[in-house]
């Protein structure tokens, strides 16, 4: 051996197994990126992982830029995002409205709306005409859908925006009892007219 000397300290360093981290590393996920299948709290029943259509986003949908802020609408309040969820708001009536950006298309907006319909019970739809309307915000038009829920999700109602600002989609998500979300609604109407990017 050209280091002798080095022998014991190796035989040492190998015997202290306590100083061995493991780490588990998550498999590549699926590709087409649900717009939020990732929110993990604060759901109603069937939201969220393993709501029908949900599938876990593709890494490479991680958010381009979260440089986006705006103005709250009165009595919403905001708790700060992790992972793909920028934001979350807790409103009255036992509503929340929840914030998600990922990169580039994240899978469509047909994709999205389904995986929002599989969340509230409902079945896919072919095609979003009839469902889908525009709607203006500051930083140039978006696509609105809204939708009761099913027999599952009786009662409950969903307000959908999907907006494309260059390489970044972001998903701003109304839900809750219906009337707490009718309630909502012109909130998150006026908080698309005051998004600023950072």
């Amino acid at each position: 051996m050209r280091y002798p000397w080095l022998l014991p300290l190796l035989l040492v360093g190998c015997s202290k197994s306590s100083d061995v981290s493991v780490y588990k590393v998550p498999k590549e996920l699926p590709k087409n990126a649900a717009a939020d299948s990732h929110e993990g709290h604060n759901h109603a029943p069937g939201e969220g992982h393993g709501a029908p259509g949900a599938m876990a986003p593709d890494p490479s949908q991680a958010p381009a830029s979260t440089a986006m802020d705006w103005k709250d609408p009165a009595g919403w309040t905001r708790e700060p995002g992790s992972g793909f969820r920028v934001a979350t708001f807790h409103l009255p009536g036992e509503a929340e409205c929840s914030v998600v950006s990922l990169s580039g298309a994240a899978g469509g907006d047909l994709a999205n709306v389904n995986r929002w319909r599989g969340q509230m019970g409902l079945g896919d739809v072919t095609s979003l005409q009839g469902l889908a309307k525009p709607v203006k915000t500051s930083l140039g038009p978006a696509t609105l859908v809204e939708f009761d829920g099913g027999a599952a999700q009786k009662g409950r109602r969903m307000v959908g925006v999907i907006l494309v600002d260059g390489s970044t989609s972001w998903f701003f998500k109304l839900t809750g009892p219906a009337g707490a979300v009718d309630k909502a609604k012109p909130g998150l109407i006026q908080l698309l007219g005051t998004l600023r990017r950072g």
